[in-house]
């Protein structure tokens, strides 16, 4: 009940949004700045109403035949979005960088939940270097033989790469 009124009230947020940046005309002081604030507030609303989505899915039990896959879903700007939000909170003596060769690739994957992943690792990486390093995300498409490290069991289909490497000290050796 509680996600179902936020989701309403966020409904609200995101169409006064809307309307506002319909309002904002070429010839308005700022304008471009004003757009640019308007499409933060719409980007963040969107994350927002994906994340009680999410909520949702979460607080109903799985169907018996497990969860049905998600659709496949644009990989680069999901990755995009959390670099952006990513070098708000890292010094500048970190380097944050992002690299494609095949900026359409996708997978079956819910984007909060990437999102979330992503970001957890990239703060991760961020905690793990003291002064002066970098980050570094790649997506690529997986040249494939890999097996499941839990399951030991090789996945069917193409595989697509996301990887977060750090110049962080590492976890030490037992």
């Amino acid at each position: 009940g509680i996600a179902h009124d936020f989701n309403n009230i966020l409904g609200a947020v995101m169409g006064y949004a809307e309307l506002t940046k319909a309002l904002v005309s070429a010839d308005t002081p700022k304008a471009p700045k004003f757009e640019r604030y308007l499409e933060e507030v719409l980007a963040g609303s969107r994350r927002a109403r994906d994340l009680i989505a999410q909520m949702l899915i979460f607080s109903r039990l799985p169907p018996e035949d497990g969860q049905e896959a998600p659709p496949p879903v644009q990989l680069q700007p999901v990755i995009k979005e959390v670099v952006q939000l990513v070098r708000s909170s890292i010094p500048t003596t970190i380097e944050l960088g992002y690299q494609t060769e095949e900026p359409t690739l996708q997978a079956a994957v819910h984007p909060v939940q990437l999102h979330q992943i992503l970001m957890n690792l990239c703060i991760n990486a961020r905690d793990a270097i003291h002064d002066y390093g970098s980050i570094q995300l790649t997506l690529r498409r997986h040249p494939g033989g890999a097996s499941c490290v839990s399951c030991k069991q090789q996945p069917g289909g193409e595989l697509v790469e996301i990887r977060v490497a750090d110049t962080g000290h590492g976890i030490p050796a037992r």
